[in-house]
């Protein structure tokens, strides 16, 4: 077989996995064996890909498939594959829309919690760095603090949840039904040992730690606060989310940026 045909198959079959096209030509194209006849090979793979997708969601969210029940998990799974075919060797990433598309296919309950269980996946395997030290604030003078950079921790995750998803995931599925409730903040972030952590946090906290996540240096995110809240609380809501999230390990760094200390605009 020729480069470009065999191109031509690995694309065809690809599609195949897919969406289920091209069968009646690949099938003239793979070998019968015994009384299994060519289409019926190309299903048992087809079918043994959408099985192997199915496991690595299942994997991936568990609480999920408890809460919605092992058919009906395979069947959004497999609906999830569809429209969202895995692009990458390995299946670590394949479920990174699957909250998305629960959110919108399904119901925003549902969304929430695969939003919950991915952020907890990437806590647990996302990059690693140390936390800053909680008294971190304290050898900077007030004068200092226009031009500090603050890094949050590369694993923290904001979450805005329309449900009781984090009640559900932090009960495991158990005894606690997905339900609609009145829209609230959740962070999660990496403990002891690797383990995800979550916790409530309030509009002020959620809007603070947004910014930072964006403008790491704190006189660019006054001033985007600004244009949200009353500039003269501004730097009250900082210091205190700051206080709570170096409490909590959510920052990796806060360092004074010269270039910043120079210029006069602060």
């Amino acid at each position: 077989m020729s480069s470009a045909r065999l191109s031509q198959f690995q694309t065809q079959f690809r599609e195949f996995l897919y969406r289920g096209h091209h069968e009646e030509v690949l099938a003239g194209q793979v070998r019968s064996v015994g009384c299994t006849s060519a289409n019926d090979r190309l299903d048992v793979y087809r079918n043994a890909y959408f099985i192997r997708l199915e496991a690595a969601l299942a994997h991936d969210f568990p609480v999920t498939e408890k809460i919605l029940g092992k058919k009906n998990f395979a069947r959004c799974a497999g609906d999830y594959a569809l429209a969202s075919p895995s692009s990458a060797p390995s299946l670590r990433e394949f479920g990174h829309q699957f909250a998305d598309w629960l959110h919108v296919e399904k119901s925003v309950m549902l969304g929430d919690l695969a939003a919950i269980e991915w952020a907890a996946l990437n806590v647990f395997d996302g990059p690693d760095a140390n936390a800053a030290d909680p008294h971190r604030l304290q050898v900077f003078t007030p004068e200092d603090w226009p031009s500090l950079q603050i890094r949050l921790m590369p694993t923290l995750t904001l979450l805005a949840l329309g449900s009781n998803a984090d009640r559900v995931w932090l009960a495991k599925g158990e005894h606690v039904e997905l339900d609609a409730s009145p829209v609230h903040n959740i962070a999660l972030w990496r403990g002891e040992r690797y383990r995800p952590m979550l916790a409530e946090v309030d509009s002020d906290n959620y809007a603070v730690i947004s910014v930072i996540a964006r403008e790491p240096e704190l006189a660019v995110a006054s001033e985007r606060l600004a244009e949200e809240f009353d500039s003269a609380t501004v730097p009250q809501r900082i210091a205190a989310t700051l206080h709570r999230a170096l409490a909590h390990g959510w920052i990796a760094s806060i360092e004074k940026d010269k270039s910043l200390a120079d210029d006069p605009r602060y």
